[in-house]
């Protein structure tokens, strides 16, 4: 029986990634043989199956407080149903209009507006007078090492998705027929971030020889104006 939840609290005007996220999988599951809605618990596997944390701020355990603020928004509606193969009471959500229409507002404004990105790197790079040069250098080292490691993760879903062999498995991806029509929509989830980090890694590499180099203001400098 479809259950109509009561609007309580008026949606933000900006929806959080989180609840963007959310509201995109029951919309595209919908059409997806998903026909009578997604539940939460499926929601979270097909999150894992993209491995959606690695590009995506969410957490699993916070999809239900996404749906149940979705429902209150009047962005989602809900369905009780019987589940077939334990017989228990499952909860089913699809997209309303009006989700549909602040989905389509979310995804329009993000395709359109680059948004300024803020890293913690640039506070420290901004404070290297404070440290030594051999200690800067040892730490970018390791910032790089860790970068590597980022982009050999990625390289294996954007090497793995090129070949679009049905049946293989990618990651925790497995490419199935319905997964090749979207093959090139999965395939910039995962090479969009490779390329950046590609690029990251490139002006670090160069940074760190002009860091190695007493091209770049560290301790020394500082240690050098000081009269004492």
């Amino acid at each position: 029986m479809s259950k109509k939840r009561k609007v309580q609290n008026s949606p933000p005007i900006d929806l959080p990634i989180s609840d963007i996220a959310v509201l995109g999988l029951v919309s595209t599951r919908n059409y997806m043989g998903f026909t009578k809605g997604i539940t939460g618990t499926q929601i979270i596997k097909e999150m894992k199956q993209a491995s959606f944390p690695d590009w995506v701020d969410i957490k699993y355990s916070t999809v239900y407080n996404c749906l149940s603020r979705l429902e209150e928004y009047g962005y989602l509606t809900s369905n009780e149903d019987i589940d077939k193969k334990s017989r228990k009471r499952i909860k089913l959500y699809q997209i309303s209009a009006s989700g549909s229409i602040a989905l389509h507002n979310e995804i329009i404004h993000y395709l359109s507006t680059p948004i300024k990105e803020s890293s913690p790197l640039d506070l420290a790079i901004g404070n290297l007078g404070l440290l030594s040069r051999e200690i800067s250098a040892k730490s970018l080292e390791l910032y790089s090492r860790e970068l590597e490691k980022q982009i050999q993760f990625l390289k294996v879903y954007v090497e793995g998705l090129k070949e679009s062999k049905i049946g293989s498995n990618v990651g925790q991806i497995t490419l199935t027929n319905s997964i090749i029509p979207v093959i090139n929509n999965l395939l910039a989830l995962f090479e969009r971030p490779y390329r950046e980090l590609l690029a990251r890694k490139e002006w670090l590499e160069e940074f760190l020889q002009k860091l190695k180099h007493g091209k770049v203001f560290t301790k020394e400098n500082l240690n050098e104006g000081d009269p004492s």
